[in-house]
């Protein structure tokens, strides 16, 4: 069986050869931004589980019909894992938070300027594999904010069966480019400069 994530799929369509680098075991580069964005997502975390307030994010509206019991609380947390098979291949992933009674997933993103937009949201390819492998979930409640908390929106967005369909087609794609073999699809200098590899690859341009 072979495991496959979004952020493999995803990776792809920027540069073919960040799937061969995976597959070779190379080391990623740690970032000083993951760190910060894992912070923000912690506080937001407690926050909505209500394991500690945070005043900033009660005065942005969060309370307490946001309510999320199960949250991340270590990296890969079996609680928030959700998988789907297809054919050969398994799909893994974590979301945020989820709550079963209400048939609702948390998806967190932290920015560094302007937070996302609803129709950015919607569009968002990881959102719409959540919602084809957890079908029994009706809708996500996107939080995007800036990691001093200054800026900050919210969205209900539905599951649509388009959202799934599309999420289906993006893995099926993503497969076929794995079968045939062909990574011929490579990134330019500021590709490079953005891929957690970076001097690591052997086909950087840095």
């Amino acid at each position: 069986m072979i495991r496959l994530s979004f952020s493999t799929l995803n990776s792809m369509e920027t540069c073919h050869k960040w799937y061969l680098n995976k597959m070779m075991g190379l080391e990623k580069e740690d970032f000083p931004y993951f760190h910060a964005g894992r912070e923000t997502h912690d506080v937001v975390q407690k926050h909505v589980s209500g394991v500690k307030e945070n005043e900033s994010l009660t005065k942005a509206g969060l309370d307490e019909k946001f309510y999320f019991p199960i949250v991340e609380v270590e990296k890969f947390d079996k609680n928030c894992r959700f998988q789907k098979d297809f054919g050969d291949y398994e799909l893994i992933g974590y979301v945020d938070g989820k709550n079963i009674d209400n048939k609702r997933i948390l998806e967190i993103k932290t920015v560094n300027g302007q937070v996302w937009s609803l129709g950015k949201c919607q569009k968002s390819m990881q959102r719409k594999i959540i919602g084809l492998c957890m079908p029994d979930y009706a809708e996500s409640l996107y939080i995007t904010l800036t990691r001093d908390f200054s800026k900050l929106n919210k969205y209900l967005i539905p599951f649509t069966e388009k959202d799934r369909a599309d999420a289906l087609k993006y893995i099926q794609d993503g497969i076929e480019v794995i079968e045939k073999g062909k990574f011929e699809l490579e990134g330019d200098k500021n590709t490079c400069y953005r891929c957690i590899y970076r001097l690591n690859c052997q086909w950087s341009k840095l």
